[in-house]
């Protein structure tokens, strides 16, 4: 990034995989994969058959590329001089820009999570999503009549950076 860009960003937030539930799920699938492997080899079965092997790939799914998926997933915010930029770390390498001009209207959004399939970057019976936890965040709706949701654990002071970003372009 660079220092133009960091001087006219209005608003920046990170959100991570913070929920404690998936925390406690991670050690249980490691354990399961250690208890497998440890079973071949308690059995002295140097053959594996496909379905085991495939059994011990899920298992070391789990294990190792799972709980590394939670350490860096990160859902990144940012309000700058041009637009919002929205980015679902590791699967969208660069951010979404969303300019001004592209939406008619913003709300703030009390959300559930089957409304939008659950979090990640989504698509529900309400339109695309990006969200990781929390229930509020602000949805923009598109002048084609799109929709997409923005979760925020920060909701007051991204849409006041966005009313004061939003203010200026219907003054200039």
């Amino acid at each position: 990034m660079n220092e133009s860009t960091v001087s006219n960003t209005h608003f920046r937030e990170t959100q991570g995989l913070g929920q404690s539930w998936v925390w406690l799920v991670l050690p249980f699938s490691i354990i399961a994969w250690v208890i497998g492997i440890l079973h071949y080899r308690h059995h002295g079965i140097h053959i594996i058959s496909a379905s085991s092997l495939v059994i011990m790939l899920v298992w070391l799914f789990f294990a190792i590329v799972a709980p590394l998926l939670v350490l860096v997933f990160e859902l990144q915010t940012e309000i700058r001089s041009d637009g919002v930029y929205v980015r679902m770390f590791p699967f969208q390498l660069s951010p979404r820009k969303i300019k001004f001009s592209e939406f008619k209207r913003y709300e703030l959004k009390t959300y559930h999570l089957p409304d939008y399939s659950g979090w990640g970057f989504t698509y529900g019976k309400r339109g695309r999503a990006y969200s990781l936890g929390g229930r509020e965040g602000i949805l923009f709706t598109f002048l084609d009549g799109r929709q997409v949701l923005i979760g925020s654990r920060r909701i007051n002071d991204f849409i006041n950076a966005l009313h004061a970003n939003c203010s200026k372009r219907t003054k200039a």
